[in-house]
């Protein structure tokens, strides 16, 4: 029952999931969207017997999110990924659409480029996901297994980038003398708090202490070298939880390219184009020309 797949359904296009692409790009909307989601899924499992459960803490604030239990192991469900997962936003959206129409409910979502405008929107539209949070979010019907299917698919794709680095991370980065990583479990929620997929083992220069450094591998709409440059990279993350992140590692599939940044924040800039955010790293900060990534 719980791990249910829903193979046939198609992917969006990026036209198609640019709204909510843009708003989990922005931090505020993307806290609403976290602290929403978590208050609906509570109040449809925290009742359940053995359905909610704390997997880690975080800044020493609890996180709970939808479990169950699988052979005595209890197993983050991959649920608890929508509300960062643009493609299964706006497959909840426009399930929800459709359920205001069945109903006789005029209502309209106007989202644009200003973030202000965009959070009173989600704060709108997630009052009515918690009115139809039983239609949407229960796992008595069909479309819950729907929208686990397009978080399946996203933590599946990442697990194929960090899979890779593991396996060529001396190729990637030549220092390097070692590479520390647990078995990502699906649905396990480590990465979305602690920003590290992996650590690498480098030796100081200075002190020959061999030291531990925290690795993010992201997949990226794109990274461009524009004629400053600099690179311009479209990326969803919220940078200044990757404070102790020593490596930035991203994966252009469309281009099949990895580019390896140094995390250094005064040389990381947040701009905007066309109301969606896009992060410049100083040329400085490329540990090597791009890299040709085999699929």
């Amino acid at each position: 029952m719980y791990n249910k797949r829903i193979l046939h359904l198609s992917n969006y296009t990026e036209e198609e999931t640019n709204v909510f692409d843009m708003c989990v790009s922005e931090s505020i909307i993307k806290s609403e969207i976290i602290d929403s989601m978590s208050k609906i899924l509570g109040s449809i499992y925290e009742h359940q017997d053995g359905r909610w459960g704390l997997r880690l803490t975080r800044e020493e604030k609890p996180y709970y999110g939808v479990v169950y239990n699988y052979n005595g192991i209890t197993i983050w469900c991959h649920i608890n990924r929508l509300n960062t997962n643009y493609t299964a936003l706006t497959h909840l959206y426009n399930k929800l659409i459709s359920l205001l129409k069945r109903d006789g409910i005029d209502e309209i979502f106007n989202f644009n480029n200003d973030k202000y405008n965009n959070l009173n929107v989600i704060r709108k539209m997630m009052k009515f996901v918690m009115i139809y949070k039983d239609e949407l979010l229960s796992d008595k019907n069909d479309f819950y297994f729907e929208l686990e299917e397009y978080c399946i698919r996203s933590w599946e794709q990442g697990q194929k980038y960090t899979k890779d680095f593991i396996k060529n991370y001396k190729k990637y980065i030549p220092e390097s003398l070692g590479i520390e990583s647990n078995d990502d479990l699906p649905g396990d929620p480590s990465d979305m708090f602690n920003g590290f997929d992996c650590l690498l083992l480098i030796e100081s220069p200075k002190t020959k202490e061999i030291k531990k450094h925290g690795t993010q591998i992201k997949g990226v709409k794109w990274c461009q070298l524009r004629e400053d440059g600099n690179y311009y990279v479209r990326v969803s993350m919220k940078i200044e939880k990757y404070w102790d992140v020593k490596f930035f590692v991203f994966y252009d599939n469309k281009k099949n390219e990895i580019f390896i940044f140094k995390n250094k924040p005064s040389l990381i800039q947040t701009l905007y184009e066309e109301g969606v955010k896009v992060f410049l790293f100083n040329k400085s900060l490329l540990c090597k020309p791009k890299i040709e990534y085999v699929k």
